[in-house]
């Protein structure tokens, strides 16, 4: 972190934030890996000088999702369609019924 820190700082003078992306903690790990990791970044900013202190961001991403953005198959892909459809068709019914009062 410190050699990353002192190249930018050589090239463009001190960042103002800094924004870490961490990938890959479990959450039993998450505490533990995140203040060695914030108490290295803080003290490559002292080093560098001692009055310095960005503000640092900590992005943590979990893969806990099971979201799905493409259908798995053709049935699914059908239903998808006939659900956009039938609201369509509901939109549509709603539009001339608003048409008529």
């Amino acid at each position: 972190m410190k050699e990353r820190l002192l190249s930018f700082y050589s090239n463009n003078g001190p960042p103002k934030h800094i924004i870490i992306y961490r990938d890959g903690i479990s959450e039993s790990e998450f505490v533990n890996t995140a203040r060695e990791e914030l108490t290295s970044v803080m003290a490559a900013c002292r080093s560098l000088d001692s009055e310095y202190r960005p503000t640092i961001s900590y992005v943590v991403v979990l893969k806990k999702h099971h979201t799905r953005f493409f259908v798995q198959n053709e049935c699914d892909a059908k239903c998808v369609l006939f659900i956009l459809l039938l609201l369509l068709l509901l939109l549509l019914l709603l539009l001339l019924l608003l048409q008529l009062e």
